[in-house]
């Protein structure tokens, strides 16, 4: 496959863990936005190789980066850093989060896995990798760890980094 396919793939994996943070972040954003409109979003959501093999769609490079900035702004933002911290020092606190059932940790990664079942096609995925919630929740931790890193130094390297290399998630999603 061809690497902007993992691009987009990529990029719709990290669009299901910012709306499984916030379900209204994304559309804040995008009604805040001169460059980028709601359309244009459904159309990355919806035309990649992971939901829909037959319907791949390729957006401008442009696009892309244009909404790269757009989440980086907000994840730059001190409220949003300061909860993906509590977040990560909550998981490694409690370590196993299957015993708390009120840590919010345990619900983001709820909600990735009812985002990501929903989203993404089991016939793409097998049905082992499917049914697996820890592969899915495992996926859902690097890609809150990938927008925790957005505000460091090499954070915008970092996103970018993780949406070209193909084979961060694609062991767990392409069946062998």
């Amino acid at each position: 496959m061809d690497s902007h396919i993992f691009i987009k793939k990529n990029l719709d994996i990290l669009l299901i863990s910012i709306e499984s943070l916030d379900p209204y972040i994304l559309e804040d954003t995008i009604l805040k936005s001169n460059t980028f409109n709601l359309i244009e979003l459904f159309i990355i959501r919806n035309k990649n190789c992971m939901r829909y093999k037959n319907q791949i769609l390729f957006l401008k490079y442009c696009k892309i980066l244009i909404l790269l900035q757009e989440i980086s702004q907000i994840f730059c933002r001190v409220e949003i850093q300061q909860n993906l911290n509590n977040r990560f020092k909550e998981y490694i606190h409690f370590n196993n989060f299957a015993d708390s059932k009120e840590i919010e940790i345990n619900n983001y990664l709820k909600r990735f896995q009812v985002n990501y079942r929903k989203s993404i096609q089991p016939y793409l995925l097998g049905k082992t990798n499917y049914n697996s919630s820890k592969d899915i929740s495992n996926i859902g931790l690097v890609n809150l760890f990938i927008l925790y890193q957005i505000n460091s130094f090499k954070g915008t390297y970092i996103l970018l980094l993780y949406l070209i290399i193909k084979n961060i998630t694609i062991s767990l999603h392409l069946p062998r």
